[in-house]
């Protein structure tokens, strides 16, 4: 039985079949904005640039390749919408944090989208609201996900990070933390060599593994990519 596009995984489907998907999330952004609703509006903007961004590294050879596809995609725009509308629940939630209505978003994905696309200023933003210690009382990230949080603040102050990770690292956690070590180079002047090779490994191994979950855009052996987007993303960041 042949599968639909919405049972087929990243790699299965092709860039016009993802890209059908994307145009259907951001109409329906559009009719969510035509009622008001910002969050459910701000969910779909998301999800369209997460879909962008898994049609760049999935169906685009290179990074040089797949940023030129966002680009003409026009991702910047999109990512300053999903920043503009994610700002306006942050500003509901200071003005009555017991009274939010909805979840301010906390996905650092997006800052790398933004330095990705060399748009520092907008990424370094979105990663202040994803970062925000008031935000994550109410809406909490995981232990990884909190010192992950912790390392790319640190990459944007130039302040020496030190890894602190969770003792035990869990599935896909030991690959993301790859890029700790890197942004503990790079933040401490020391040979970045050694984190690197270690980031270079752990993408080929990860490519291969289908034990692993991952986000589409991360890659796993059975949603493989072509190109990884959190280092060059991290390192275009630091040389800015």
């Amino acid at each position: 039985m042949e599968q639909t596009a919405a049972q087929q995984t990243a790699a299965q489907q092709t860039a016009a079949q993802m890209e059908e998907s994307v145009a259907t999330t951001l109409k329906i952004a559009s009719d969510w904005k035509a009622k008001g609703d910002v969050r459910w509006e701000l969910s779909c903007v998301g999800q369209v640039l997460e879909g962008l961004l898994t049609i760049a590294v999935t169906h685009h050879d290179s990074f040089e390749a797949g940023v030129a596809y966002l680009h003409g995609k026009h991702a910047e725009e999109l990512l300053a919408r999903y920043h503009e509308l994610n700002t306006t629940l942050l500003n509901a939630f200071f003005a009555n944090p017991k009274g939010a209505r909805a979840a301010v978003d906390h996905q650092v994905s997006f800052a790398h989208i933004g330095w990705l696309l060399g748009r520092y200023a907008l990424g370094d933003a979105i990663l202040q609201i994803a970062s925000n210690t008031e935000i994550a009382k109410y809406w909490p990230l995981t232990k990884f996900w909190t010192e992950y949080h912790r390392a790319m603040t640190c990459l944007v102050s130039r302040e020496a990070y030190v890894p602190r990770p969770p003792p035990k690292l869990r599935g896909y956690e030991k690959h993301w933390e790859t890029y700790l070590r890197v942004v503990e180079a790079l933040t401490s002047g020391a040979d970045t060599a050694p984190a690197l090779a270690a980031c270079a490994d752990s993408f080929t191994r990860r490519n291969r593994d289908k034990r692993v979950n991952s986000f589409p855009f991360d890659g796993n052996g059975r949603d493989p990519v072509r190109w990884e987007f959190r280092l060059p993303s991290i390192l275009a960041r630091w040389n800015a």
